[in-house]
């Protein structure tokens, strides 16, 4: 496969998200994690700050571009000339929600795929919901994400 878009809001990006990613990247010769950073996609860090920590976690992956996105993902892809998005599925609800997700999109950009990627068992029960109650909570997230994200969420004031 050539190319494929793997995209998220990433509040903040987790073990769980870099997990997909470093497998996702294996199948494609460039891969886009691609950083909603629009006010339709409500969000706790600020997209910059977003942006940097996924760059960052994903600096050792040579063929990894990480890049904002405003507006519906279909449209993005479409400017990149991409056909496929990747999705990763952590429990029989991210799937209820992704199929209707991916029947949507192809239904507004006809041959446009959407593969998905099952989460790896050790980081399958981390969301980024969950990490921001933690860290909202004073607690330490430091085993849900990416060693070098954690000076993006430290930075970030979360009481």
């Amino acid at each position: 496969m050539e190319q494929a878009i793997f995209s998220g809001r990433f509040d903040p990006m987790t073990l769980g998200h870099l997990d997909i990613i470093e497998r996702a990247a294996a199948h494609v010769s460039r891969l886009i994690v691609a950083v909603v950073s629009d006010e339709c996609a409500p969000t706790t860090m600020e997209a910059k700050m977003r942006i940097a920590g996924v760059e960052a976690a994903c600096q050792h992956i040579p063929h990894v571009v990480v890049q904002g996105f405003s507006g519906l993902l279909v449209k993005f892809a479409s400017e990149l000339d991409i056909k496929t998005i990747i999705r990763g599925l952590r429990s029989s609800d991210d799937f209820q929600y992704e199929y209707r997700m991916a029947m949507m999109n192809q239904s507004m950009a006809p041959g446009l795929e959407t593969l998905f990627l099952m989460s790896s068992p050790a980081v399958a029960t981390i969301s980024s919901t969950l990490v921001r109650q933690i860290l909202m909570r004073g607690g330490d997230v430091g085993s849900f994400i990416p060693s070098a994200v954690c000076k993006y969420v430290e930075a970030y004031q979360w009481r």
